[in-house]
């Protein structure tokens, strides 16, 4: 008769379950971990869990997702970190790309990234997916694969309706560079319908007069906004409040209030004005986008965090270089996994 796990050391299950322990490792080969650091991990992770799941037929399971959970934390922060993240994105895209970019692998490879991002509870920062789409030839030509494929669902503004919200903006950024145009009406009569007498209100009827921008202004006032002009960065902020209060409409019912999300909207664009370099090829209007629904992506991660005093849930989930870069170091900061705080966050459920 076999041992039950709670009388197995930690030695015999790790070789128990050692097939799908692999699994893991192979998943997120793309950080370039030490097998022995590895190890050490799992052990950790298995000296914690075995009384937390008696069932040895789900054991495997459960120890994938909580190794999982550690190792996403660890990817989480190098895709905060300016530099660690695209050396990171370039290696899991040299791994992740092995095909040519037909239709049906450009997309799954997209689809990859997308999840790679929504697993680390991370919404892309723009000037990354920029830098890879200039230097990355692999991720660029599956782009481009995709769009050729789309080109009238980008003319007509339906293109959003097909991918999730990062796949989507990953297209507006290549369109951008290779100047294809598609529509991208920005209305606002439904929404001002809707408030009338409170402060929100208000702030609408006060930008409703307020003209958008043409291109030929967009770029006028982003060469001025190089040479620091105010009534550039005035112009740019004001002509694309209409686009804050367009996207923040589009999260009205994930529980924050409207005028909560305008704020935090406003922000991403405060933010945008202030890293715009016009010389890189791309309108103002969709790098503020980019920004603007960033913030509020995370502003709406953390309100439901404080709500449900849950980990942090990713809203994609509620809401349905070329790749020769050697690293040539684990790109983790293996101590901090031995931190006791990371492995208890992990293994409490």
């Amino acid at each position: 008769m076999e041992k039950g796990l709670i009388n197995m050391t930690t030695e015999e299950i790790y070789k128990k379950y050692e097939y799908f322990i692999d699994i893991v490792y192979k998943k997120f080969s793309f950080l370039n971990l030490d097998k022995s650091y590895y190890r050490k991990l799992v052990f950790n992770i298995i000296e914690k869990s075995k009384v937390k799941c008696d069932n040895e037929t789900l054991y495997h399971v459960y120890v994938q997702e909580k190794i999982e959970e550690v190792l996403f934390v660890q990817v989480s922060r190098l895709l905060n970190d300016k530099i660690k993240s695209f050396l990171m994105l370039s290696n899991y895209i040299k791994l992740t790309f092995e095909k040519p970019a037909t239709y049906s692998y450009a997309t799954l490879y997209l689809k990859k990234i997308s999840e790679l991002f929504t697993g680390a509870n991370y919404f892309p920062d723009p000037d990354l997916i920029i830098k890879l789409i200039n230097e990355n030839t692999k991720f660029s030509r599956a782009i481009e694969v995709v769009v050729e494929n789309h080109i009238k669902d980008i003319e007509n503004g339906t293109i959003a309706s097909l991918f999730d919200e990062t796949i989507d903006l990953m297209i507006q950024v290549y369109c951008e560079f290779n100047k294809i145009n598609g529509k991208n009406d920005i209305k606002m009569g439904g929404i001002s319908d809707l408030y009338t007498k409170d402060a929100v209100g208000a702030y609408l009827n006060e930008i409703s007069d307020v003209s958008l921008l043409t291109d030929q202004e967009q770029k006028k006032y982003g060469y001025m906004l190089l040479d620091g002009s105010e009534v550039a960065r005035q112009k740019l902020i004001e002509g694309n409040l209409h686009l804050v209060v367009a996207i923040a409409a589009k999260y009205i019912s994930f529980g924050m209030p409207f005028g909560d999300l305008i704020q935090d909207g406003n922000e991403g664009l405060l933010r945008a004005v202030n890293r715009y370099d016009v010389r890189k090829g791309y309108r103002f209007s969709t790098y503020a986008a980019w920004w603007i629904t960033c913030k509020i992506r995370r502003a709406l991660d953390i309100n439901i965090y404080r709500h449900n005093k849950l980990n942090p849930v990713s809203l994609s989930e509620m809401v349905k270089i070329d790749g020769d870069t050697e690293l040539g170091e684990t790109l983790v900061d293996e101590s901090s996994i031995d931190d006791a705080n990371y492995i208890k966050a992990a293994l409490t459920n």
